[in-house]
């Protein structure tokens, strides 16, 4: 199993670039990515996954939109703290 996991969080890109990062030996094999991807994942992504239409899923590239589909809303509302760090407090705006 991969040491890497995806529990639904903000981090959606990383855990992709760290499973293709773990997986550079058959990154040119579409087959094993996708197979080996529910290796990456747990708790309610797991199930997300299981439960993906296989009709759909063709290779690699239909994997990756669909998963960053489902998940792209952590991207929009959670913010990291260097995000935090990184505003600041608009002319116009209130404390």
């Amino acid at each position: 199993m991969l040491s890497i996991e995806y529990r639904g969080s903000k981090r959606l890109l990383t855990h992709l670039k760290a499973y293709c990062n773990k997986m550079a030996q058959v990154v040119n094999n579409e087959k094993l990515l996708v197979h080996f991807f529910q290796d990456s994942l747990s708790d309610a992504t797991l199930v997300w996954y299981i439960k993906l239409n296989n009709t759909e899923i063709h290779g690699w590239e239909d994997l990756v939109g669909a998963f960053v589909k489902k998940y792209k809303f952590n991207m929009d509302i959670a913010l990291d703290k260097s995000s935090l760090l990184m505003m600041e407090k608009g002319s116009k705006e209130t404390v």
